[in-house]
């Protein structure tokens, strides 16, 4: 028995998820007190094992003590990377319009709801989005691109700038969030959301939320309906949101996709 408070190296931690591998301790049994308590004496709770055979119980579904399942479930909680959602929206709005007024309702929105977002970093809707996340105390992301430097800055707004070298690689960064947002854009902004929209429906990246805000898009998704060669199922991945207001419980209980954010600028990518 290791000493309270201190880790036994003999322990082989369980991993999370479906690939679960029982912990081994040398000379116990710990599967049985983990699953079977009916069948073997339960670890004194002193004993390292006897957390990591709460962890085991949870893992499976069985209970386990009401506080230390809690206190399970919030660090397991915390130590998730923070969800992210990417906006794609017009760089030609600007701050007396209704739509930059809107986008940063929808940056607000966001931040308070913790998540990080990407947008594609330069002015009109990215940056009232970007302005209105780190008014808020999030965390704004800006994709930008090498070939554009020379005429277009990024906006003052956003937490960190992440510089693509080229197109293909900025909407590589943009489309590996965990949800994209669509505000009212142009020929850019509906090329995102195709791209996007391609990814889901083709398989090639998991499923997540792809919603759409306004009446605007409300009438290109009927267009689709009448113009493309697109099923059922195809239009049910797009969510359509009246308001930015309806945005966030749209995204409710989004997973994360395993990528964490890059903690640096990638120059090169």
């Amino acid at each position: 028995m290791t000493e309270p408070g201190r880790a036994d190296p003999a322990i082989t931690p369980p991993h999370r998820g479906p690939n679960l591998q029982t912990p081994t301790l040398p000379g116990k049994d710990i599967d049985a007190w983990c699953t079977r308590p009916e069948e073997a004496a339960p670890p004194h709770k002193n004993d390292n094992s006897y957390v990591l055979c709460i962890c085991v119980r949870l893992q499976r579904n069985l209970p386990g003590p009401p506080l230390l399942e809690t206190l399970c479930r919030a660090s397991e909680e915390r130590s998730m990377p923070p969800r992210r959602v990417t906006v794609f929206g017009s760089s030609r709005v600007v701050a007396s319009d209704l739509e930059y007024q809107e986008a940063a309702r929808l940056g607000r929105l966001l931040a308070e709801a913790g998540y990080i977002v990407y947008t594609g970093g330069y002015a009109g809707a990215m940056e009232a989005v970007s302005r209105s996340v780190v008014e808020s105390g999030g965390v704004a992301i800006g994709v930008t691109m090498r070939p554009w430097a020379k005429r277009l800055q990024a906006n003052r707004w956003i937490t960190r700038e992440v510089v693509a070298s080229d197109m293909f690689a900025r909407l590589r960064w943009l489309t590996e969030s965990d949800a994209y947002v669509a505000l009212p854009g142009g020929a850019g902004t509906l090329s995102e959301v195709a791209l996007a929209w391609n990814l889901i429906q083709t398989g090639s990246i998991d499923p997540r939320p792809l919603v759409l805000v306004g009446p605007r898009w409300r009438a290109l998704v009927d267009c689709f309906q009448r113009a493309l060669s697109v099923e059922p199922r195809d239009l049910a991945l797009l969510t359509v949101a009246d308001s930015v207001e309806d945005v966030v419980p749209r995204l409710t209980g989004i997973r994360h996709t395993g990528i964490s954010p890059r903690s640096k600028t990638y120059p090169n990518t």
